[in-house]
Order: C-alpha cells, then structure tokens, then sequence
C-alpha cells in the first residue's frame, strides 16, 4: 500500500485518534492507550476510591466508614498529603465491592441532602440561618475586601472595552 492511502482509506471510513481529532495512518482503529496496557497492570484486586476526603465533615467521614462496617465492606481511609494536593479518600479493598458500595453511598448521601436541606429550613424558620446581612455584620472588614476586589476585577475586565468604545466615538 503506498504512503498515504492507508490515510484515505481512515479518512473515508472516519477512524479518529487523539484529543485533536485527528486521522489514523493505517486502516486498523486506534486503541485508547488504556486499552494497550497489559491487563497485568490493573489486577481486579485493586483497590477503589469510594470517596475523595476534600470539603468533607470530619461526621459524614466517620458515617461513611461506619456504613460500609454496617455492611461489611472492607475498606480503608488514606490521609491527606502534607502540602494539600491531596485530600486523602476512603478505598475499598476489594473491586467487586464497588457497585454495592456505590448503592449505599448514593442512598446515604440521598438521606444527607434531606436531612441537610431540613435543618437549613429550620434555621431559616428560626432566624438562625446565616445571610448577606448577618455576614456583612459580623465580618463587615472582610466584606468590604470582598467587594472592592470584585469592583477592581470588573474595572480591569471592562476598563478596555469602555475606552474602545470612548475613544470611537
């Protein structure tokens, strides 16, 4: 076959490659590069991340933990990295785990978000439940930062554009 006809033939059958969209060199459809590595690689022992730890509440980490013992799905917490890249996560030991775990995980944080939302109404109902005015209150300093650096950021935004239009006119 000579040089570039193996290109018309992908181009005419439309075999895709890369993240640029570009066009295979040869008549055989490309693999992804995780479909080329030996399955060796990723034995199905491998443990699974069941919950990445950043923004979680030190209660929803031991609730979690205490629903997959409920359970008995084996797992495993790893700690936070030393300089805040990584926020550390819950693991499941075993992969075949995965899909029992994922159920419960999704029926307890279902049963969170309602019990979350409530307590937000109650709060609302009380007055108890914080608000632009409470904020600006209790933390008026950090307020005024906040909407001064919002004003400058619009200013270096639309500053060029309002001198465009100035000076056109």
């Amino acid at each position: 076959m000579p040089f570039g006809a193996g290109l018309q033939h992908a181009i005419g059958r439309g075999v895709p490659y890369g993240i640029w969209g570009g066009y295979a060199l040869t008549d055989q459809p490309m693999l992804r590069y995780s479909d080329r590595l030996p399955v060796s690689l990723f034995p199905e022992s491998m443990p699974r991340l069941l919950l990445n730890l950043r923004n979680v509440p030190e209660d929803e980490r031991e609730e979690v933990l205490e629903l997959m013992a409920r359970h008995h799905i084996e797992c495993y917490q790893t700690p936070p990295g030393p300089l805040g890249i990584t926020a550390g996560g819950i693991w499941l030991r075993e992969r075949d785990d995965y899909p029992r775990a994922r159920k419960l995980m999704d029926e307890y944080q279902a049963e969170r978000a309602r019990r979350a939302r409530a307590e937000h109404d109650q709060a609302v109902r009380e007055g108890r439940a914080e608000t632009l005015g409470t904020a600006m209150r209790r933390r008026p300093v950090r307020t005024l930062l906040y909407i001064g650096l919002a004003i400058f950021i619009l200013a270096i935004f639309f500053g060029p554009v309002v001198a465009l239009f100035r000076a056109g006119s």
